[in-house]
């Protein structure tokens, strides 16, 4: 999620502002409206459920889109490009030796919403609590917990108001209820008395379903992610000009997922018979993906060490397509391959470090959850294999355990990926997505964030990632395409 708008930040126009007030009054009719109407679907739930005390419970419809984890993450992301922004403008003004000044009221809070000539919108001030919170916490010089929480309803106030003057003003404009929520990518279905507008704006001034379409406009000036078209003039249309455009390219990143290691007896995770597939059946879990949850881990451990041993690397040689990268490695075309999978075959093939970004991370350690006491993977092995909980030596507390290093949903990917990204966006000239399904931030992020001009290739048994367009699409297996392509290469 942090390599969206890593370079537009740097290119912030200022003059365009979009002001947001915060109006208790609206706010209070928005909660009256929004009590009217129940919404059903695939797991939008009650937004007044408590989940403080930290279980991880399943909503009655199943999986939430929008669950309090996703919401927080939301919420983390718009702190942070609001803290990159501040960054910004205080450089510029100690540049420029200019001040500027937020101005607040009781009743009333403007955030101001700045907008930069690549599309790409940023949160740019920090004044969204009200003028004595502000004040009450300079003067005592720290945050406690009741104003981080404070911070967070203000985000949500500022997204909700946001939200009900964006829809008022396309209601405005005269456009059709129905065109308006097919263009941000939701179906409204009514009945004769049903009022189309008071039902869009009753669902979209939601706090989490308003705090996802903030952050989207916030990053792309636009209430839904934009998608990349094909280069119209490359017509990219056979093979033969894919052979051509390997022979040319000099600076090839490689994204590859559980599809390149198929071959290699290790099954993907959401194919039938995949991990998940098998997860469900041997567990009661909320959802399969909840068994890489970093909440549900921490929870409920005993389930993830159980199958651990299943998904545990080195009974597996590299595929056709490991040894394929490595080739483009010793031919000096290789820049990076961003690798989505935990299974370290890339090192047993013997690509260098320096042109390999474990996205989510391997089992080539563990770390404690409580001390952060790290120890090589042979270390806990034993525990793998008897499917037993490793428990922390340091910590001695029954409770503590060692996790694998591998990234869990909800953690952070390792400073290596936003570092190896900066310096990628600006030299690749070839974009190959090998076996992934594209489903999991921010990895699935990455073709989005390049430069349109860069070719961009998709080998995998169906497409993803749509409306996104790829200008060569290979529907196969990947060491197919590879043997193919290493053939038409005269690659040995």
């Amino acid at each position: 999620k942090t390599v969206n708008c890593l370079e537009e930040l740097e290119n912030i126009d200022s003059d365009e502002e979009l002001d947001v007030e915060i109006d208790p009054k609206l706010i209070n009719k928005l909660d009256r409206q929004g009590r009217k109407y129940e919404f059903v679907g695939d797991g939008y739930s009650d937004e007044d459920e408590d989940t403080s005390d930290g279980d991880y419970e399943p909503s009655e419809s199943g999986s939430d889109i929008l669950d309090d984890y996703d919401h927080l993450d939301n919420i983390n992301e718009i702190k942070k490009i609001q803290k990159q922004q501040n960054d910004i403008t205080t450089s510029l003004s100690l540049s420029t030796t200019t001040t500027t000044t937020a101005s607040s009221t009781n009743s009333t809070t403007t955030t101001n919403t700045t907008a930069n000539t690549t599309s790409t919108s940023s949160f740019t001030t920090t004044e969204v609590l009200n003028q004595e919170t502000t004040q009450s916490l300079e003067q005592d010089g720290e945050r406690e917990e009741n104003n981080e929480e404070e911070d967070e309803e203000n985000i949500e106030l500022v997204a909700r108001s946001f939200m009900y003057k964006y829809i008022n003003e396309k209601k405005g404009s005269g456009i059709a209820p129905m065109e308006f929520t097919k263009e941000i990518g939701f179906k409204l279905v009514l009945e004769e008395e049903d009022d189309a507008w008071e039902i869009i704006t009753a669902f979209l001034t939601r706090k989490k379903v308003a705090v996802n379409l903030f952050l989207n406009y916030l990053k792309y000036n636009s209430l839904v992610k934009p998608y990349r078209k094909k280069i119209a003039d490359l017509q990219l249309d056979t093979f033969d000009k894919v052979i051509e455009l390997f022979q040319n390219s000099k600076n090839i990143v490689i994204i590859t997922g559980a599809g390149v290691s198929v071959s290699c007896g290790i099954p993907d995770f959401r194919s039938k018979g995949g991990v998940y597939e098998t997860i469900e059946k041997k567990y009661s879990l909320p959802q399969p993906e909840s068994l890489f949850d970093i909440h549900y881990l921490k929870s409920n451990p005993r389930a993830f060490f159980e199958f651990a041993k299943e998904i545990w690397p080195g009974s597996h040689r590299p595929s056709p397509t490991h040894h394929f990268i490595k080739k483009l490695e010793v031919e000096g075309k290789l820049l990076r391959n961003y690798t989505q999978n935990i299974d370290t075959l890339e090192h047993v093939a013997g690509i260098d470090q320096e042109h390999l970004v474990n996205c989510h991370g391997s089992f080539k350690s563990a770390t404690c959850i409580t001390c952060n006491y790290n120890v090589p993977a042979d270390d806990i092995r034993e525990y793998i294999m008897k499917m037993e909980i490793p428990y922390c030596k340091k910590c001695s507390d029954g409770s503590s355990f060692m996790k694998p290093d591998i990234v869990f949903f909800g953690e952070s990917l390792p400073d290596r990926f936003d570092q190896c990204v900066v310096q990628d966006i600006k030299k690749v000239d070839l974009l190959v997505v090998m076996g992934s399904s594209l489903q999991v931030q921010p990895v699935a992020l990455l073709p989005d964030i390049l430069d349109k001009n860069v070719p961009q290739i998709l080998v995998n048994r169906e497409i993803v990632a749509q409306p996104h367009e790829f200008d060569y699409v290979y529907l196969g297996d990947c060491d197919s395409f590879v043997n193919e392509l290493s053939a038409k290469l005269n690659w040995s």
